[in-house]
């Protein structure tokens, strides 16, 4: 897939000479700080060339917005007044390059150049270290896809919010919520993943809540601890939330609520600091339409959705 340029810059000069200078590629073009924001969300470039002053705006101050987008976009700073203090606070807010005006094209084409190649190399090293360590490291081309990436790192920075991943079957659900809890502050905890369709009602409320010695025939003389207190401090994945019987659900909204449950048997509270990301390929809103799914647990659920899209949109 081409690569996207964002040029941000209000003289249409070099607006003209950017997208000319880089005609083989795609070239977004905005005016202002606003533009520049809806462009980064809605296009998800591979860098942006960005002129330190705009009409609404200076030029450092949106970095930081950009970096909120996409905290991997590489920005190259245009400045008509370069000075060492400049330089010190570009690099202080993530700015990969600054150039100053006039300049060679030939100058911005080669700036732009190695840092595609530096982003295309960074890519595949963390495809290679994937495959070498176990963990998901995830790439993205399409526009599609470059969404939920920056869905994941935004999500992945506040580590107690409630993630549910809405997809058809096989579109890499648990692929994502593993991406979030990589690029988490609980990445050293325990990821703990269920299909909450492969068990009974009984048997599921036991594996995520955990038992206590005698609850019921076939229990365990010493008890059980459930995925709920085994991933204390990392992240549960809760797989096909949509098929969990109503009487489970409402458990699982106590625990979401409280961050406390009691076991299959038990009398004391277990409080746990779990965050809960959950999957389903259903219509959650119609499902609870229909009564099969409380509501209040589905808002609960639905603090960050992040839909994948299907193989054939990619």
């Amino acid at each position: 897939m081409t690569p996207t340029i964002l040029v941000v810059d209000d003289e249409p000069s070099i607006r003209l000479a950017v997208k000319r200078a880089f005609a083989e590629h795609t070239v977004r073009e905005a005016v202002d700080c606003a533009q520049a924001l809806e462009l980064a969300r809605e296009s998800y470039p591979d860098i942006c060339i960005l002129d330190q002053k705009l009409p609404d705006g200076d030029g450092l101050a949106l970095v930081a917005k950009l970096k909120g987008i996409d905290p991997d976009l590489p920005v190259v700073l245009l400045t008509g007044h370069g000075s060492v203090d400049l330089a010190v606070e570009a690099l202080k807010v993530g700015v990969s390059d600054f150039i100053e005006k006039p300049f060679p094209l030939e100058r911005l084409r080669t700036t732009v150049r190695n840092l595609l190649e530096k982003q295309a190399l960074g890519r595949q090293v963390k495809r290679l270290s994937g495959r070498n360590d176990g963990r998901s490291r995830m790439i993205a081309s399409s526009l599609a896809m470059k969404r939920v990436l920056a869905l994941i790192k935004r999500v992945a920075g506040v580590p107690s919010t409630t993630v549910l991943i809405q997809g058809e079957s096989g579109v890499g659900k648990e692929l994502v919520a593993k991406a979030i809890h990589e690029r988490s502050a609980r990445a050293d905890k325990q990821f703990v993943a269920i299909n909450c369709a492969a068990l009974s009602e009984h048997l599921l409320e036991a594996e995520l809540f955990g038992y206590e010695k005698g609850a019921f025939t076939g229990a365990d003389s010493k008890g059980k601890s459930g995925l709920f207190e085994v991933a204390h401090g990392g992240t549960i994945f809760l797989d096909e939330v949509g098929e969990m019987p109503l009487a489970l659900q409402t458990k699982l909204l106590r625990a979401l609520q409280e961050r406390r449950f009691r076991r299959v048997g038990g009398l004391a509270d277990v409080e746990v600091d779990v965050r809960v990301v959950a999957a389903t390929n259903r219509d959650l809103r119609a499902e609870v339409g229909a009564g099969r799914f409380r509501q209040d647990l589905y808002f609960r659920l639905k603090v960050v959705p992040i839909p994948v899209p299907p193989l054939r949109e990619r």
